[in-house]
């Protein structure tokens, strides 16, 4: 399996299978941005009250860097940050990404270190921590 690095948001994860790649969207600093604009205390359980705000939806921009950060580039595996940190020296990915910054873009009233979502209509949903840990709470 090969990596390629993506600038289109709607590529990331996209898998090529005759080429035997799967493409990533590693611009993490700009969805690390989407999430302090909809880091406030209002609704932004609902895509549209982001999208009126100028930001992605939270549930799509934490999946992503759910995905990159923990399932992709798990950041607590020495051995995949030094992967990571070739791949950014070799695809000029940007650097943030493999930084995680929880408390700028953590809600007001998450557990330190927790990064959670409910999705609207279904009471709690999926939630977990950096480290994959289960937990409860909302977006």
């Amino acid at each position: 399996m090969r990596f390629r690095d993506t600038h289109d948001i709607q590529d990331n994860l996209k898998l090529d299978r005759n080429q035997n790649t799967l493409e990533i969207y590693h611009h993490t600093a700009f969805l690390k941005e989407q999430l302090r604009l909809t880091k406030s205390d209002g609704d932004f359980s609902l895509p549209s009250n982001s999208i009126r705000v100028g930001a992605f939806p939270r549930h799509l921009v934490l999946e992503i860097l759910d995905s990159l950060q923990t399932i992709i580039f798990p950041l607590s595996e020495p051995k995949s940050k030094r992967l990571l940190r070739s791949f950014i020296e070799q695809y000029s990915l940007d650097p943030d990404i493999q930084h995680l910054e929880v408390s700028a873009i953590r809600k007001t009233g998450w557990p330190s270190g927790t990064m959670s979502c409910r999705l609207p209509g279904h009471g709690a949903g999926w939630a977990g921590d950096w480290n994959g840990r289960a937990g409860r709470g909302t977006c």
